[in-house]
């Protein structure tokens, strides 16, 4: 959140009425960062999920193209959960798997 509040002090500074600043926050999606755990545990990671699978990129799609349409311009300010309900279900806990690689 910190990230995020710096980015809206600085964005006040020259504030104009048609900008709005919003985060996405989101849970867990395939990206380079999390291949790994990916490899060894996908199932588990879906399983842990209330809605029982991950992100994908139409899910962030499809929050980036509301937030860019004139649907979103009355939301300023706020922090968009992209997670599947895993923060609000306390989903958000570290799973215990064995890896099979060192790294």
């Amino acid at each position: 959140m910190s990230e995020k509040h710096g980015i809206v002090t600085v964005k006040t500074n020259r504030w104009t009425y048609d900008d709005s600043v919003n985060a996405i926050c989101p849970g867990l999606f395939p990206s380079r960062m999390t291949n790994f755990v990916f490899r060894e545990a996908s199932a588990a990671l879906a399983r842990n999920q209330p809605l029982g699978r991950v992100g994908d990129a139409e899910d962030m799609a499809g929050v980036v193209l509301f937030l860019a349409s004139k649907a979103s311009r009355h939301i300023n300010g706020a922090a968009i959960p992209l997670d599947g309900g895993a923060f609000i279900h306390g989903r958000q806990a570290p799973l215990k798997f064995q890896a099979s690689s060192k790294l």
